[in-house]
């Protein structure tokens, strides 16, 4: 009789195993569900239904220029971009540097080795700005129309 025992055991075990897997698995799955995953949703086209491509117009990227700081300098001291350009300068110096406009439009504060800043010029017009811990560097941006 003791195998008896363990064989109703065994069989127990393994059903209750068994029985623990799926829950595990539903558990998982109405999980995975209420996380906002994807939902799919696989439709058989009808026979009526005549597929049709139609070109949609592309929206043109940001025109995106990047500057370096390095040696102490703005690299290129000018640059000339068109309206709607965004710049992005990064500190390529062991030391820190900052990007601000003469005219008080923008300020990077403090930029540290290899942190970056960007600004996008929306107007036509002439940019002078500097760095503030080293006065003597400053550059141009040429902004056209």
């Amino acid at each position: 009789m003791p195998l008896r025992t363990g064989t109703t055991l065994t069989r127990r075990t393994s059903r209750a195993m068994r029985h623990a897997a799926l829950g595990a698995v539903a558990a998982l799955t109405l999980a995975a569900c209420a996380s906002g995953a994807p939902r799919w949703t696989f439709l058989a086209p009808s026979p009526t239904d005549h597929p049709t491509l139609t070109a949609a117009p592309v929206a043109e990227a940001t025109p995106r220029e990047h500057l370096d700081i390095k040696g102490f300098a703005f690299v290129p001291g000018t640059i000339e971009v068109a309206v709607g350009t965004t710049i992005e300068w990064i500190n390529s110096d062991l030391v820190a540097h900052t990007v601000t406009s003469d005219a008080g439009l923008f300020d990077s504060g403090v930029m540290q080795n290899q942190q970056t800043f960007a600004w996008t010029f929306d107007a036509a017009g002439t940019f002078d700005y500097h760095c503030t811990i080293h006065p003597t560097m400053v550059a141009t941006v040429v902004v056209r129309a």
